[in-house]
C-alpha cells in the first residue's frame, strides 16, 4: 500500500512535528527522509499538508527555494512542545486590502486575471495570498493561509504581522508604496467543538443567519462553530467562565436564603418559647 494513503492528521503529531522541527533547523526534504527514516514521497506528502495548513513557507535563494516554517508553524510548535498539541480555534479567509499609494516601478510578472471592469494581478507570497487590483483606485488584497491557537487575538496578531511583513517585502521587490492595512472581509473565526461535530454528522452544515455556522470540515473534521466577528467568537469561548460564575453566585443566593430562612425559624421558636 502507498504511504500516501495514510490519512493526514494535523494532531497526529508523530511525524508531523519532528518535521517542522527539522525545516525549522534548515533540514531540506532529502535530509528529512534520511534522518526520520522515511520514504521521500511521504515526507513530500506531509510538507504538502503542512504548507496547506499555513505551517510551512518556501524562501527565496539563487538556486533552489529552501523550506522554512510560517509564524503559524512555529507557534503550532511552540504549542506542541508546552504540552497544547490540539489549537481549540482558528482563522481563515481573513483578507487584509491596502490602497496602492504609487504604482509598481517594477514590472510585476504575476498572473494576469480580466476582471469586467479591472485587471487582476496575482501571486503568492510565503503563504500568502496577494491580488493587485488595478481599477480606478488601485488596491492590494492580502488572503493569509489559515491559523490555529488557543486565542482568537492572538490568531489575529499572527495574521497582521505576516501580512505587514509581505507588505514590506512588496515595497522593497517592486518600489510599490502603500497604505494602511484594513480588513477587507468579515472572514471566520472558528472554535472547534465535538458537539458541533455530532450535531453536523446528522443534520450537515448549519447556518444560523448573520450569526454563526455549525459544521465539521476539513482539515480536522472534529466540528467547529464558526463566526464571523472575532469578537462572537470570544464571548462563546468565555460562555463556560461565565455559567460557571453564574452558578457560584446562584448557590450562594441560596445559601444565603437558606441562611435567613434558618435565623427566621429560630426567631419565631426563641419568640413562641418567651410567649409559653
Amino acid at each position: 500500500m502507498s504511504s500516501h494513503s495514510s490519512k493526514f492528521c494535523s494532531k497526529s503529531l508523530t511525524l508531523l512535528l519532528p518535521l517542522l522541527k527539522m525545516i525549522n533547523g534548515g533540514y531540506t526534504s532529502t535530509e528529512i527522509a534520511k534522518v526520520l527514516h522515511k520514504s521521500k514521497s511521504l515526507v513530500s506528502y506531509y510538507i504538502q499538508k503542512a504548507e496547506k495548513l499555513g505551517y510551512v513557507k518556501e524562501g527565496m535563494r539563487d538556486t533552489f527555494k529552501p523550506l522554512g516554517l510560517t509564524q503559524a508553524g512555529q507557534n503550532f510548535v511552540d504549542q506542541c512542545e508546552k504540552g497544547h498539541g490540539n489549537p481549540i480555534c482558528r482563522a481563515e479567509n481573513i483578507i487584509f486590502k491596502a490602497e496602492v499609494i504609487e504604482m509598481p516601478c517594477v514590472s510585476v510578472d504575476w498572473t494576469r486575471v480580466e476582471m469586467n471592469n479591472w485587471v487582476q494581478y496575482q501571486s503568492k507570497v510565503d503563504n500568502i495570498f496577494v491580488k493587485l487590483n488595478m481599477g480606478n483606485q488601485p488596491t492590494i488584497e492580502l488572503n493569509p493561509s489559515p491559523v490555529d491557537g488557543d486565542s482568537p487575538y492572538d490568531l489575529f496578531i499572527i495574521l497582521v504581522y505576516d501580512c505587514i511583513n509581505v507588505v514590506n517585502a512588496l515595497q522593497e521587490r517592486f518600489a510599490i508604496k502603500l497604505g494602511r492595512l484594513r480588513l477587507g472581509s468579515r472572514g471566520e473565526w472558528l472554535v472547534y467543538d465535538s458537539i458541533a461535530g455530532a450535531f453536523s454528522k446528522h443534520l450537515g452544515q448549519v447556518i444560523v443567519q448573520g450569526l454563526s455556522k455549525v459544521n465539521a470540515s476539513k482539515p480536522r473534521n472534529i466540528g467547529e462553530f464558526e463566526f464571523h466577528d472575532p469578537r462572537a467568537l470570544v464571548d462563546y469561548m468565555a460562555m463556560p467562565r461565565r455559567i460557571y460564575n453564574v452558578e457560584q453566585d446562584v448557590k450562594e443566593i441560596l445559601r444565603l436564603f437558606k441562611q435567613e430562612r434558618s435565623d427566621l425559624e429560630d426567631k419565631k421558636r426563641q419568640n413562641s418559647g418567651g410567649a409559653v
